[in-house]
């Protein structure tokens, strides 16, 4: 069953033979690895939500500039708006979790004040760089190899573990960040 939208048909159900457990519903979440973007929609296009939400991950690492027109028209606006407030939302969640600094720890003989918000500036540092470049799509490898070289540098014991500590937080919660639409 189609219905129009302005001028635009959109099926109502799911494509014939597409269920969840099909071999075409396999091959079409195959095709969304390499070209997530047709493929989220065509599920958008069906309105067939069983497709369009594990799509919409794979979807996260276009730029939301790079949907040209055509592709806009043929998923519609719903579900447009749906994948650009999941890019969106997960830079938001990206940027508040960087946003809080690694713990300070009391003077010790060889770490004084100045030691510490050395170690905090160069966490910041690269928390800023991080949320600049960061994408939707970012892994939490991309994210650990950031702060790896941080804590690399770092010759206090309490501010290597408070740094790392923090990064583990980051990490253990942008694995958590909704992904999907």
């Amino acid at each position: 069953m189609l219905r129009d939208l302005g001028g635009i048909y959109k099926r109502s159900t799911p494509v014939p033979g597409t269920s969840p457990s099909s071999e075409a519903f396999a091959y079409l979440l195959l095709r969304a690895d390499e070209d997530p973007l047709h493929v989220y929609s065509l599920a958008a296009h069906y309105s067939f939500e069983e497709l369009a939400v594990p799509a919409s991950t794979k979807a996260l690492r276009i730029r939301l500039s790079d949907v040209g027109e055509h592709s806009a028209i043929i998923m519609g606006a719903s579900y447009l708006l749906r994948l650009a407030h999941l890019h969106s939302d997960r830079l938001s969640a990206l940027k508040s979790l960087l946003l809080s600094p690694p713990a300070l720890h009391e003077d010790t003989d060889t770490c004084k004040l100045r030691d510490r918000l050395s170690v905090q500036r160069a966490f910041s540092l690269t928390a800023g760089y991080l949320a600049w470049e960061a994408t939707a799509s970012v892994g939490t490898d991309w994210i650990r190899s950031f702060f790896e070289k941080v804590i690399e540098d770092i010759e206090c014991p309490l501010c290597w573990e408070n740094v790392r500590q923090r990064m583990e937080v980051v990490l253990e919660k942008w694995e958590g960040t909704k992904a999907t639409i």
